[in-house]
């Protein structure tokens, strides 16, 4: 704490604000009685002191070293920071120069660096403790590279002022916080006393005082003067974790004390006090905005140091290449508490590891980022690029999306070839139309290993021929993420291969097919893109391949030979004899179904793939028992089905779940939507069959509801219509 009265002799009231007679006194007494504890204190710092055993005794209770002095502070503007801390200044040229010239040197550095050269030789401390150094010390103070430090308060001479905003140590202990292990440094202008946490838990010279409780009061002085009483802030996390404290400095209350009892007028000394307490109140204020200020500087010339030492160790040309604030060393977040500390060389020396491996990951992310930028430029062009060429391609073409081709070679040099290309346009891969086929080709590969993979994991590797599973009636997949109740959920080679939920996901956690290229990893976080397959919708059943085997053999076809292209050329309707619904007027229907939903009719473990009207469905322990319909009744379900086609048209779903698409630009849409788009825009008037098509990737309708005579009802036997009516209700 700056206390005058501790060092200055007792004056009358009207010389108790004589600033220039005030700040002699103490300069005069300061130099001829210096206190015992800060002469030694300096003596042991500049060298020149004798440590004791007592000394000794004393560091080794601290945990201090034996060594005197202390690492050298490093600052931005000093060039010999590298160079140990010189304790033998009395050899040196700067120790025999004269006094005047040393006088305009001195005029020439920081507040800081003159305190520590008062405490480096009796010369230097004689030269600048002397009254005569009054404008030495203000030069300091007007000459900071940050402006807004007030002018000198009335109550504290240079010195003590700079020591109050500048000196990294307590001015208690004159222990420095060299680290965030050592005890923690708290500066209170408006009580001047710069003191760290150990000093402040001294009861002996501290009162901790619950800020809840209000002020703190003990002296013969009016309680009034309680509020201006000086006393340290310690919000809650310091102090005590859980509790704010105000700590009230006994000397300070028992200085007032003893003033206000020796006052010869009260009323004067209690006016006075108040004067120059809202004075000091004031000044405290805009002395925190400096110390905010300096303290940004200070990280500011640290982060310097430690950019300059970096690049010291061979990493000047990392630094040239990167442009991001937070990607460079000195900002990295496990530096920012020894930034608050003093950067010496010696600490430099022993993060120099540390340093060269950050800066490998420093520089792995910059890569990483610069990648990232360029396959975000790149993903929309590229997308549009592969729309166009599939124009070129028939309807219903297997195209590959970007995330499945971006790690072929010949794309990654368009892409990453020139590491500092950021501007990308189409015409970068205009050289890709010619070799457009061998890459869907090889995407198309590369997606039918996938579903062999998944074939080999439930039948076994060498249960099937390769290069005829995926042809067979009995293949057959599923997709999690489709409606299986809306005839979704069935996935035929080669829908498969370019099914919308295949590149969709909606459980992140389920993936498949192993590690994927940097790129599509980029895209998947970036735009929840994904190759073919690699959400695990996809998946192959073994009880689908026995249902559909059973289905195919009751319909007169061998299951082993049978291929999808001669069962969809037949287009076989069944029938399930439990799939029978009653209407309001007892009217009685029957579902009859393409071939292809048998795999989920038959399916016993949901009750989705089952209609609940269905008298066999998975809450019934009888067969699924189905028949072929005559010609008549499966002409007539085609024609039912193929209307149920034509006449999809919900207007907000048209554009996205449309059945059919317009072969010249591939818009979705319904029969009616598309044939107003050819027109409208395509100058066709008369759509022909191949001017709209049926998407490969649609959900048309695969099931139908039909009326059954009377002659035929009769024929259900009386104790299955009973189960079929009691299903209804």
């Amino acid at each position: 704490m700056m206390n005058p009265r501790r060092y200055y002799p007792k004056r009358k009231d009207d010389e108790a604000f004589d600033q220039d007679n005030l700040r002699d006194e103490y300069d005069s007494d300061r130099e001829n009685n210096p206190p015992k504890k800060a002469q030694k204190a300096a003596e042991i710092k500049s060298g020149s002191g004798t440590v004791t055993q007592t000394d000794e005794k004393r560091r080794a209770k601290n945990g201090e070293k034996a060594e005197t002095g202390s690492a050298p502070i490093l600052m931005a503007h000093d060039t010999t920071a590298a160079q140990a801390h010189d304790t033998h200044l009395h050899t040196t040229p700067l120790n025999s120069m004269p006094d005047e010239l040393l006088c305009e040197i001195f005029g020439q550095a920081m507040p800081l660096d003159l305190l520590r050269l008062a405490q480096t030789s009796k010369k230097f401390r004689s030269i600048l403790m002397h009254t005569s150094a009054r404008r030495i010390w203000e030069r300091a103070r007007l000459g900071l590279p940050v402006p807004g430090l007030p002018d000198c308060p009335p109550d504290l001479n240079e010195v003590q002022y700079a020591t109050l905003i500048f000196a990294p140590y307590c001015q208690l202990c004159l222990k420095e916080q060299a680290n965030s292990g050592d005890p923690k440094i708290i500066t209170d202008v408006y009580a001047r006393i710069k003191a760290c946490m150990s000093c402040l838990r001294n009861k002996k010279l501290f009162l901790a005082w619950k800020r809840r409780k209000g002020l703190w009061w003990n002296g013969p002085y009016p309680q009034k003067m309680a509020q201006y009483l000086p006393y340290v802030s310690a919000a809650k996390g310091t102090y005590n974790p859980k509790v704010p404290y105000n700590l009230f400095y006994h000397p300070a209350n028992d200085a007032w004390a003893r003033e206000y009892e020796d006052a010869e007028s009260k009323e004067k000394w209690v006016e006075d006090k108040t004067r120059i307490r809202r004075l000091a109140q004031e000044h405290s204020v805009w002395c925190k905005v400096f110390i905010v200020e300096w303290n940004k500087h200070l990280v500011k010339e640290r982060k310097a140091i430690i950019a300059d030492y970096v690049k010291s160790l061979g990493w000047e040309e990392e630094f040239s290449k990167n442009s991001d604030e937070k990607l460079l060393i000195q900002n990295d977040p496990s530096l920012q508490k020894d930034l608050e500390f003093g950067i010496t060389q010696q600490w430099l020396d022993n993060t120099r590891d540390w340093f060269n491996y950050r800066m490998n990951e420093i520089k792995i992310e910059r890569l990483d980022r610069a990648r990232r930028r360029r396959v975000n430029k790149a993903y929309p062009i590229l997308r549009d690029v592969l729309e166009n060429f599939a124009l070129d391609l028939p309807p219903n073409a297997l195209v590959p999306r970007v995330p499945d081709i971006i790690g072929y070679p010949v794309i990654q040099e368009i892409i990453h070839g020139n590491e500092v290309n950021e501007n990308l346009t189409a015409k970068d891969f205009e050289p890709l139309r010619s070799l457009f086929p061998e890459i869907v080709a090889q995407s198309i590969k590369e997606r039918e290993e996938k579903l062999l993979t998944l074939i080999a994991e439930e039948l076994g590797e060498n249960s099937f021929d390769p290069k005829m599973v995926l042809h067979l009636a009995t293949t057959i997949f599923h997709c999690e993420s489709c409606d299986a109740s809306c005839g979704e959920g069935l996935l035929r080679y080669p829908r498969v291969l370019i099914h919308k939920h295949a590149y969709e996901c909606p459980n992140p956690g389920r993936k498949r097919f192993g590690d994927e290229h940097s790129d599509k990893m980029i895209l998947t976080k970036d735009f929840n893109h994904f190759s073919w397959g690699k959400t695990g919708n996809i998946s192959f059943r073994k009880e689908d391949v026995n249902t559909l085997s059973d289905a195919l053999t009751t319909l007169g076809y061998d299951p082993k030979i049978t291929t999808t292209a001669e069962i969809e050329a037949a287009d076989p309707i069944v029938k399930c004899e439990g799939c029978v619904v009653t209407g309001w007027y007892h009217e009685m229907y029957q579902c009859v179904m393409r071939w292809s939903w048998v795999a989920l009719h038959g399916e016993r473990s949901s009750k989705r793939y089952t209609p609940a009207f269905c008298n066999r469905n998975s809450k019934s322990q009888d067969p699924v028992i189905l028949q072929k319909v005559d010609e008549k009744t499966a002409q007539t379900a085609r024609s039912k089905m193929l209307e149920a086609t034509n006449k999809y048209s919900p207007a907000h779903e048209v554009n996205t779940n449309g059945f059919f698409m317009c072969s010249r630009c591939r818009v979705w849409g319904d029969m009616e939507s598309l044939s107003i788009h050819l027109r409208d825009v395509h100058n066709v008037d008369c759509p022909t069959e191949g001017d709209i098509v049926v998407r490969l990737d649609a959900d048309v309708p695969q099931t139908c509801i039909l009326p059954i005579e009377f002659e035929e009802s009769l024929k259900i036997c009386p104790v299955e219509l009973a189960k079929m009516w009691i299903n209804n209700l």
